[in-house]
């Protein structure tokens, strides 16, 4: 996978149905500290890992509601931001922890717009304001969260 999140087998990019399917069975093997993506065949499961240059997961859409805020991501799914997990890097790059691993996922443009829309300039830097949490969240430009390991350099 490229830095722009196209996946490759050899020279050739996949499309958005073979890409969707990995991503489905997208896992992360956390005893080798990496991708792999397991799919059942006729007689066993196969397993391929993954090489990436950035995260495999991408929040495509945000969904904002009177409890909260939810991600959409690039694999179909739709869970619970989890706010505390917001980073931003030094390329402002937005990421934040999905699933139950805590794996990081990259904000596509869309949604790192719609989410920084909410943010405001304080002396002790950003902050959001949330639908659903009563006290601002900081945009922290540090990555040491779980899954921080696995963020492009």
């Amino acid at each position: 996978m490229d830095a722009e999140g196209n996946w490759h087998v050899g020279g050739k990019v996949l499309d958005e149905r073979m890409r969707g399917f990995l991503l489905q069975n997208l896992e992360f093997d956390a005893e080798l500290v990496r991708y792999r993506v397991r799919y059942p065949m006729e007689t066993h499961n196969e397993t391929r890992y993954l090489h990436h240059e950035s995260p495999p997961l991408r929040v495509r859409a945000l969904h904002f509601d009177p409890g909260g805020c939810s991600v959409g991501l690039n694999d179909g799914s739709r869970e619970p931001l989890r706010p505390e997990t917001l980073r931003l890097d030094a390329q402002e790059r937005l990421f934040c922890a999905v699933r139950a691993e805590g794996l990081p996922a990259w904000f596509s443009d869309g949604s790192r717009f719609s989410l920084l829309d909410r943010a405001e300039e304080t002396l002790d830097g950003r902050v959001l304001h949330l639908p659903g949490h009563p006290a601002p969240h900081p945009l922290c430009l540090d990555a040491s969260w779980p899954g921080a390991d696995h963020l492009p350099k």
